[in-house]
């Protein structure tokens, strides 16, 4: 996944809410993995140490078991 997706991603997360279908597909094809490890890395920073990771995510997004 290369930079821009990257970006795109965390723009799409924390503003604007939407992503193109080409990085989503570069994101998807990392897997969950990658995803939880992105995830976990984000809010071991102080900015987001309010913030906690969903308890059910796996409930609520099968998809990415």
């Amino acid at each position: 996944m290369g930079f821009p997706c990257v970006l795109e991603a965390f723009t799409s997360i924390f503003e604007t809410g939407s992503i193109s279908n080409k990085c989503c597909g570069e994101l998807f094809v990392l897997g969950k993995v990658c995803h939880s490890a992105l995830v976990k890395r984000t809010l071991e920073n102080p900015l987001f140490k309010y913030v906690r990771p969903s308890d059910n995510y796996s409930a609520e997004h099968p998809d990415m078991e």
